[in-house]
């Protein structure tokens, strides 16, 4: 982990820019393994990046607030909950958190959690979401060929 963030810091400081500003503000897909559809945002003023998953109408989690979803394991919990178009729940969570580097405030030591690290955190939810409903025969477990813990990023520390 460290070699990975260590060469991260390295290549920022020859001059490579930071990887918000070459990823999409939005993506949209079908989870394969569960058939939900997932959704990244960029926050429009701070620039961090949201999670959503749209669940149909039925599942156990239609009528939960973010409270009720206090033991869903995704990164800094559920923060959001509304109604889908369609009848169903849509549930997300952002990295906004005391930890997360934010691109509009920065602070040394945050670590921002790129698009492929929201992706995998959404891939989580899917698969929590599935079982919760009953539907986790068919989850495919996830196989990570890099540690989520990977998929982020640190600004390089300026010299003292």
């Amino acid at each position: 982990m460290t070699d990975i963030l260590n060469t991260i810091d390295a290549a920022l400081t020859a001059g490579t820019s930071a990887p918000w500003e070459h990823e999409p503000d939005e993506q949209t897909w079908t989870d394969p393994a569960t058939g939900y559809t997932c959704r990244i945002l960029r926050h429009p003023a701070m620039g961090h990046l949201c999670g959503y998953l749209h669940l149909p109408a039925g599942h156990p989690w239609a009528d939960a607030d973010p409270e009720d979803l206090a033991d869903v394991e995704v990164h800094g919990g559920i923060t959001y909950t509304t109604d889908g178009d369609d009848g169903g729940r849509v549930v997300g969570f952002d990295c906004c958190h005391h930890a997360d580097l934010v691109p509009a405030h920065p602070f040394p030591g945050g670590v921002y959690r790129t698009a492929d690290y929201v992706r995998g955190e959404l891939g989580a939810l899917a698969q929590a979401a599935a079982e919760t409903a009953g539907d986790g025969a068919h989850v495919v477990s996830r196989d990570w060929a890099v540690g989520p813990d990977a998929m982020r990023w640190r600004p390089a520390r300026e010299e003292e």
